[in-house]
């Protein structure tokens, strides 16, 4: 499942916690999450299963991508 976050307008964002691995991709802005450092456009991030993500987002914007394996 691919999974599209545009989000604006916030100072942070929570990335939820899912029962699989994820690959986040950073398309548009510049952030920092917790535990991983700073993020910006074109990183590529492996995200564990049952991981909850906190990203600080300095100039309230940022686009990603989730892939992940969702459970029938």
């Amino acid at each position: 499942m691919l999974i599209y976050l545009q989000v604006k307008d916030k100072e942070s964002y929570i990335l939820s916690c899912e029962l699989s691995a994820s690959i986040l991709i950073i398309t548009e802005g510049q952030g920092e999450i917790t535990n991983l450092g700073q993020v910006k456009s074109g990183h590529v991030l492996f995200i564990p299963a049952n991981e909850e993500c906190s990203i600080s987002l300095p100039n309230k914007s940022i686009v990603m991508h989730r892939a992940l394996c969702m459970a029938s």
